[in-house]
């Protein structure tokens, strides 16, 4: 909602047809997809320019050591992210 606002604030200021299509394009995409918070964000993202960018991860560096391997890689995740887990449980204690 913040940036349609400020897309109505430009429009206004500006007087410009285009800035209106805009606006009205915005709003209703945003009504036609509510309650899908993937299409929302994927209109969110269009707006604003905003590229997406995803790669897969083909090799992390720790430890003075290289993973290469799939699997590996999504063990080392694995034992890190349960890892952070638990130690953030232990502090609260």
């Amino acid at each position: 909602m913040p940036y349609k606002d400020v897309l109505k604030s430009e429009a206004i200021r500006s007087e410009n047809p285009c800035d209106w299509l805009i606006l009205k394009k915005c709003r209703n995409a945003f009504r036609d997809n509510e309650g899908n918070s993937r299409m929302t964000w994927r209109i969110i993202n269009d707006l604003t320019s905003r590229k997406i960018h995803s790669s897969p991860l083909k090799e992390i560096k720790f430890d003075y050591s290289s993973i290469k391997d799939p699997q590996e890689l999504s063990s080392a995740f694995d034992d890190h992210f349960s890892r952070i887990g638990v130690i953030n449980a232990i502090q609260l204690i």
